[in-house]
């Protein structure tokens, strides 16, 4: 969904429900524009989780472009403390599901998490709340 018109319209309908309130601002930046390296951002990603009270497990599944295979990134993580791998690990709290396109946008703060849910772009599995915390955490509440 390209028009921001209409980008705006879909945050100004969900912004007032109280389980996607948190998908609302973009993230604060994880990654450089362009920046090669998908995995920093998910190491930037579990910093800034870590600060928090949370325990949870987490599965990020990105497709990569032009039919390139899956990937996926865990983020362990308990007070204090956090663990990224290349690994999916098994029975994950949440699951993010997202085009390696926009987890790029997502991570250099230019798309909103809201925006790309409402239109397909992100999809989660798992515990709804805990994805609001998380993205509470990454705009900086």
């Amino acid at each position: 969904m390209e028009d921001s018109g209409v980008r705006s319209q879909v945050a100004g309908r969900l912004q007032d429900d109280h389980l996607l309130a948190g998908f609302v601002p973009p993230f604060r930046r994880l990654a450089g524009p362009g920046e090669a390296d998908l995995g920093r951002s998910f190491d930037q990603f579990g910093q800034v989780a870590s600060r928090s009270d949370l325990t949870a497990r987490v599965v990020f599944r990105v497709a990569g472009n032009a039919g390139t295979a899956v990937r996926a990134w865990s983020l362990e993580l308990t007070p204090g403390a956090y663990q990224v791998s290349t690994e999916a690990v098994h029975r994950p709290d949440l699951e993010v599901l997202v085009s390696e396109a926009t987890w790029r946008q997502l991570a250099e703060g230019s798309l909103s998490p809201l925006l790309a849910f409402a239109t397909g772009e992100l999809r989660v599995r798992g515990d709804i709340r805990l994805a609001g915390r998380l993205a509470r955490l990454m705009h900086g509440e």
